[in-house]
């Protein structure tokens, strides 16, 4: 938000409009950031962050004493969708693939610690989420019978 905001002021309706919000936007969504090793454009889901935070900077604004300035104006601002959750069409989960069972034993004889190998058979087994599967501890594991494995999964941490 720096170099478009950062010597503005807050009471300007000039500095602070639709117009200039949306334009704002629209440079952010051309924006090309570092993840990994590859550039990719900025998720919509940072995108909405970054906005979330201007509205609240400009909320402030609204409800100060006195009132720095009447509206606004990111109310009035449209965001992109947030349907893709940053994966562009040619990573879509039109083409995801899922591992066999065979190509799942073969990873785990890749993994010397059994602790290991059992997580990778857990995470295959269960459809458990990252959060949700690094959030289990022994407790959450029992073994009512042979061969019968349960997890009881209370919520991933946020």
């Amino acid at each position: 938000m720096f170099p478009t905001f950062g010597n503005c002021d807050v009471r300007s309706v000039e500095h602070f409009s639709k117009v200039t919000i949306g334009a704002w936007v629209n440079k952010m969504l051309q924006t090309k950031v570092k993840r990994g090793s590859k550039f990719k454009d900025m998720s919509t889901e940072t995108l909405r962050r970054l906005h979330g935070l201007l509205s609240s900077v400009l909320k402030e604004a609204v409800v100060a004493e006195p009132p720095l300035r009447h509206r606004n104006p990111c109310d009035l601002t449209r965001l992109p969708r947030n349907d893709d959750w940053g994966i562009s069409d040619d990573e879509s989960s039109d083409d995801m693939e899922f591992m066999t069972s065979e190509e799942v034993a073969g990873l785990v004889q890749c993994f010397p610690r059994p602790s290991d190998r059992m997580l990778v058979r857990t995470a295959f087994g269960s459809g458990l989420r990252w959060g949700e599967i690094s959030a289990l501890a022994a407790r959450h594991a029992r073994n009512p019978r042979t061969g019968e494995y349960e997890l009881r999964v209370t919520s991933a941490p946020a």
